[in-house]
């Protein structure tokens, strides 16, 4: 049986809150807390769902900066 209302709305970020706070600075256009968090992942599996999720949520083209070759990610658009 449908609930009556609106439905709910799901973050990208999910439960992390980190990727939750740096996806809504990409949106907005700065990109540093990215590339802190990317330099702060150190697990692969979190390192790559942590990549998707901002490049879905960027307004254009990303690139972190320098910095270390795990904070670097290149995204074009499709």
């Amino acid at each position: 049986m449908a609930r009556d209302g609106a439905p709910p709305a799901y973050d990208p970020a999910g439960h992390d809150g980190e990727l939750r706070a740096a996806l809504q600075e990409v949106r907005t256009g700065r990109w540093l807390s990215m590339r802190t968090l990317l330099e702060r992942t150190t697990r692969w599996w979190q390192w790559t769902q942590r990549t998707q999720v901002l490049a879905a949520g960027r307004p254009g083209p990303m690139w972190s900066g320098p910095g270390s070759p795990r904070s670097r990610t290149v995204c074009r658009p499709p």
